[in-house]
């Protein structure tokens, strides 16, 4: 069915006047979602496959498992793991107003940790810029704060060593946290990592084709909406 749509496609939008004509009509939604799955954008895809829900299903979890949330934001994370799979979720949020919140949540569940700091590559003050869920490194819009920063592997020691499922949503951050999690080898500490990658330019682009190769020799893809969310597990 594709190979046909291709060819009329080929032959259809020769003419930069048909071309011109047909995409001013059709809203690119829908053109996508008359194509198919193979011309949709990823996160067109991602929202197919149920959106954030795609996110915690199947997950090898169960009331045992660790869980560290990275970038816990208001806490919806922290509370899909825990309703669903009733996993210990250690979680970090570095601007304390959302971290409050956090707090707030889940100040009754006693296998929530909760932790007021962004979490990079040592232990230090970091600079992030508050934007909501754009809270981070590169969003130069937002309030600039300083903020405590922990090494993740400081973070991994605390909960237990063997990590069961990370999630890494910090905004940039993620760059320098998976390679320190690499060159620490406590890579093979974690059985299953979700990640989001954020693309700010070419260094981004280049970092997470680096990254993904090394991650390839410990971890294998099991999905990947690129740029949106890419889930591995250990080999």
């Amino acid at each position: 069915m594709k190979l046909f749509i291709d060819r009329v496609l080929s032959v259809l939008f020769k003419s930069n006047r048909i071309v011109s004509r047909f995409l001013s009509r059709v809203p690119d939604t829908t053109l996508r979602n008359l194509l198919g799955r193979d011309y949709l954008s990823p996160i067109q895809q991602f929202a197919l496959d149920g959106y954030n829900d795609k996110l915690i299903k199947d997950l090898s979890l169960n009331s045992g498992s660790t869980v560290i949330v990275l970038g816990g934001y208001l806490g919806d994370s922290v509370a899909k793991y825990r309703e669903k799979y009733d996993s210990t979720v250690y979680s970090t949020e570095p601007i304390l107003e959302y971290f409050s919140v956090m707090q707030q949540r889940f100040c009754d569940d006693m296998s929530v940790f909760l932790f007021n700091e962004a979490t990079a590559e040592k232990t230090s003050e970091i600079e992030l810029f508050v934007s909501g869920e754009k809270t981070g490194f590169f969003e130069i819009t937002g309030e600039s704060r300083l903020v405590k920063c922990r090494d993740i592997t400081e973070l991994i020691d605390e909960a237990g060593r063997l990590i069961d499922h990370l999630e890494i949503n910090i905004e940039g951050g993620e760059y320098v946290v998976l390679q320190r999690l690499i060159d620490s080898t406590y890579i093979n500490n974690c059985n299953s990592i979700l990640v989001q990658f954020h693309n700010y330019g070419l260094r981004q682009e280049f970092d997470r084709a680096q990254l993904r190769i090394k991650l390839s020799e410990t971890h294998r893809i099991v999905y990947c909406y690129e740029w949106v969310w890419e889930l591995w597990t250990k080999v």
